[in-house]
């Protein structure tokens, strides 16, 4: 054996050796925090709103209902002044010529409410290019008739909840249960596409029948 040979030989001797006391790090113990972090990074876990329950009267006439709406939404935590301005220029580029409204630094803040249709594919291409944008669920509570009885509700952890009235008391039937999703992420913590598993899907919140006859709620 020549030299040549026997210095490949070694040196491939000490990269197998290597990898076989870092694949023994992250089989052990101490690589447990490792594997979670990867998972961090790699993968999302969380949850599917469920659509409130809807409210009618005796006459199956609907009161109160629920519709999907979707805002965008844009992270100025660690921004500098350089991605500033080219985020903002990439706002007005997509959204054909429109100034974005001024951000308030070090935060996450809704800058576009209840998108378009035409609206939410341009969020979505923006999104898509510059991961300080994301485009979020919101669900909005919509009344045929005011009538301060049925109360009101607020967005709390991403569901709807009643506050007060009858949004408040029947709040455990027209609640429903969030289902639950994961998503793989790229190295700028946004969703591959495709990757998309619905895990659990949501059960939407059941509907009451309301009527006032005789100053009585018969729901």
């Amino acid at each position: 054996m020549n030299k040549r040979h026997t210095i490949f030989l070694s040196a491939a001797a000490a990269i197998l050796l290597l990898l076989t006391v870092r694949m023994a790090m992250l089989a052990g113990s101490s690589g447990k925090d490792y594997r979670l972090e990867s998972g961090r990074i790699s993968e999302k876990t969380g949850e599917i709103s469920a659509i409130r329950g809807r409210i009618f009267d005796e006459k199956e006439n609907l009161l109160v209902w629920s519709e999907r709406s979707y805002d965008l939404t844009v992270d100025t935590r660690n921004m500098t002044d350089q991605r500033y301005r080219l985020v903002r220029s990439l706002y007005r580029n997509i959204f054909a010529g429109e100034n974005m409204p001024e951000l308030v630094p070090e935060c996450f803040q809704i800058i576009k409410y209840n998108l378009t249709a035409e609206e939410l594919a341009r969020a979505d291409e923006l999104s898509s290019r510059c991961s300080e944008f994301d485009v979020e669920l919101r669900w909005e509570r919509f009344h045929k008739e005011f009538n301060q009885e049925f109360g009101e509700v607020r967005q709390i952890s991403g569901m709807e909840s009643g506050v007060s009235g009858l949004e408040k008391e029947y709040d455990h039937i027209l609640r429903g249960t969030p289902g639950k999703f994961t998503v793989m992420l790229d190295r700028h913590g946004k969703w591959i596409n495709q990757t998309f598993r619905i895990i659990t899907p949501p059960t939407p919140g059941k509907d009451i029948y309301f009527s006032n006859e005789d100053g009585d709620d018969n729901l």
